[in-house]
């Protein structure tokens, strides 16, 4: 009996939702367009974080990393690390290799234009951390060894955008008048090491570089450990004598398990600001949902007097508008899931065009959350005129015309 009971209900909710077709279109509109933000939204930053998670897989997790500069320090100088200070790291118990990071700026001169650009530099024969980034990945050309001592890497950006006619492989170019031939062209970047601009980036073999800059010096190192759960120990020695020899938060030193850690709560955050700003159409979609059950119970104010003249009672009628508002939440649901969805792939798929790695993941969670709060909203907005109906005079009520 009850069962059956419920079925009527709904059966009656489902009735009033297709009798005014145009209506329900409208009030499904706004959630459907709340929610397929939402869903686009935590479908895009799940994807980011995942795709985040399996870069550093990939690279490994035994990485520390050391800055010569402290960027929590605003006074912070930078810190030149010499010869001395990175065997010192080589021999920390636990550190496997240590590759140090060169930087520098120059002039390059091609088909008769100057261009200020940035150069990388590192050891090429411990690069291949580097590759997962995208690195020594060339479209044209071949690899840079680290016995180029006047071959470069040139970005597909610096190539292309860079000066007025495209550079190609093989083409000669001088940087701060020193001659040099560029052996490749660098495909775009998966990311980026450090602050380099890919837009102006050369990339030299270390033994290149100090030749083009001889009392040049890394600023930056990239020590790969043993172990990972060596990573918190090593990275706490290095601080110590570090800051020892050159100053209390003269450098920088971080996990990969810290980098990673870090990189997701930016994302989580910038995440849930958005789907926060995204939320406020839902709102939009809850005041439609109400206006649209108000006037529900307005058009059946005759046929609540004739339920309850029959039996009905209050919270049947109460139930009979609530389950109405809820399925209006619903069904809204599951077509802004569905749409959310489409647009996250389909964001995916034009920025994976430009090279970057983006790709939108469907998971129960994200379809629950679309969901349950379409149809929570739902049945928030349509309780004060379910609860105006349950609590009409029958009399009133079958006076009304």
């Amino acid at each position: 009996m009850v069962f059956g009971m419920i079925r009527d209900i709904f059966e009656m909710s489902l009735k009033s939702l297709t009798r005014q077709q145009v209506r329900s279109l409208l009030t499904l509109a706004g959630v459907v367009i709340g929610i397929a933000a939402i869903v686009c939204l935590l479908s895009i930053g799940e994807g980011l974080t995942n795709s985040v998670n399996e870069q550093f897989e990939q690279l490994g997790t035994n990485i520390v990393y050391m800055l010569g500069m402290n960027p929590m320090n605003i006074i912070s100088t930078v810190v030149d690390f010499s010869d001395a200070d990175i065997s010192w790291v080589e021999g920390v118990s636990g550190v496997d290799y240590v590759i140090p990071i060169y930087s520098g700026v120059g002039t390059m001169q091609a088909n008769g234009m100057k261009k200020n650009v940035t150069i990388m530099s590192m050891d090429l024969d411990k690069a291949g951390l580097f590759e997962e980034y995208g690195y020594f990945d060339v479209e044209e050309g071949r690899e840079l060894a680290e016995t180029d001592t006047q071959g470069i890497l040139v970005t597909k950006e610096l190539a292309e955008k860079g000066f007025d006619k495209p550079l190609t492989s093989k083409k000669l170019v001088t940087i701060n008048n020193l001659p040099y031939k560029v052996v490749g062209i660098q495909k775009p970047l998966k990311a980026v090491v450090g602050n380099h601009n890919p837009e102006n980036l050369v990339i030299m073999s270390e033994t290149a570089f100090k030749k083009f800059s001889p009392n040049s010096t890394p600023t930056y190192l990239m020590i790969v450990t043993l172990s990972r759960e060596e990573n918190s120990r090593i990275a706490d020695e290095l601080t110590e004598h570090f800051e020892n020899k050159y100053g209390q938060r003269s450098i920088f030193v971080y996990t990969s398990d810290q980098l990673l850690e870090r990189i997701n709560s930016i994302y989580s955050i910038i995440t849930f600001f958005l789907v926060g700003i995204s939320a406020i159409a839902m709102i939009v979609g809850g005041v439609g949902i109400m206006n649209a059950m108000i006037t529900s119970v307005m058009e059946k104010t005759k046929e609540i007097g004739i339920m309850k003249a029959l039996g009905a009672s209050n919270y049947t009628i109460l139930m009979i508008f609530i389950i109405e508002a809820a399925l209006i939440g619903l069904i809204g649901g599951v077509l802004g899931t569905i749409l959310g969805y489409a647009l996250s792939y389909a964001i995916s798929f034009f920025v994976s065009e430009s090279g970057m790695i983006l790709q939108g993941v469907i998971n129960i969670e994200i379809t629950l959350i679309g969901l349950g709060f379409s149809t929570i909203v739902g049945v928030i907005s349509g309780y004060l005129p379910a609860l105006r109906a349950a609590n009409l005079d029958p009399i009133e009520s079958l006076r009304y015309e």
